[in-house]
């Protein structure tokens, strides 16, 4: 088996990127008090950046330089979601 890339680096950004994606399970409740109809991007379990449109949203992060590597990008609905099982 070939292993591409470094190990260590690659279970890093596994660990960002699932820190990342706790946020959005975790805080859903406080994400919408603060960020209400708006897209966020998250990167290391943190909300970087905030726009009314995706558009908006990717322009301020290619701004910024922003790489997309454990980036998480997701529009935050006033209303939350309801399951339907």
């Amino acid at each position: 088996m070939k292993i591409i890339g470094d190990p260590k680096k690659v279970a890093q950004e596994m660990n960002a990127f699932k820190e990342s994606a706790k946020i959005l399970s975790n805080k859903d409740e406080s994400l919408i008090k603060k960020y209400p109809n708006k897209w966020i991007a998250i990167v290391d379990g943190k909300v970087i950046e905030s726009a009314t449109t995706e558009e908006k949203l990717l322009a301020q992060l290619e701004k910024k330089g922003q790489k997309s590597i454990n980036l998480i990008v997701r529009f935050i609905s006033k209303t939350p979601r309801k399951l339907i099982l």
